[in-house]
């Protein structure tokens, strides 16, 4: 059976939450793809 409750729940959080995909990408767009990269690798190093 499918547990409804845990999908909407992870559904409605990460549909309100910016996630670090979001905000790598307004970094790269303010200040371009070279300067954003420390964001991102810091981002990747945070999740493992």
């Amino acid at each position: 059976m499918f547990a409804w409750s845990t999908f909407l729940t992870y559904a409605f959080i990460t549909a309100i939450t910016p996630g670090p995909n979001i905000m790598s990408w307004g970094n790269g767009m303010k200040q371009g793809f070279v300067r954003a990269l420390p964001f991102n690798f810091g981002s990747v190093r945070a999740k493992c």
